[in-house]
């Protein structure tokens, strides 16, 4: 009973892209056992690593909603730039 629910854990546990951990899991163990010199189990880490940044996932097109909503979010990141600049430099002119 507790295998099930680790399993089904691990099963349900998506990231933001719905990649799970199963999913991480088993393309970690297929690289092993297929390039065992390659990927050397005291390297595991860096394989988890090199799996999560190779993963590809092709998203749909951005809708014009979220366009705007981008275009928004980038114009306050900006102006709290600046405003920041402008506090930060009138300190350093004490």
């Amino acid at each position: 009973m507790a295998l099930e629910k680790i399993v089904k854990k691990i099963e349900d546990s998506k990231d933001k892209e719905g990649y799970t951990f199963g999913e991480h899991l088993t393309e970690i163990v297929n690289r092993i056992l297929a390039n065992p010199k390659e990927y050397p189990l005291d390297r595991i880490e860096d394989l988890s690593y090199l799996v999560k940044l190779s993963r590809l996932r092709i998203k749909q097109p951005l809708t014009d909603v979220e366009v705007k909503g981008l275009q928004k979010k980038v114009s306050e990141r900006c102006e709290w730039v600046n405003k920041f600049k402008n506090q930060a430099g009138a300190v350093s002119s004490l």
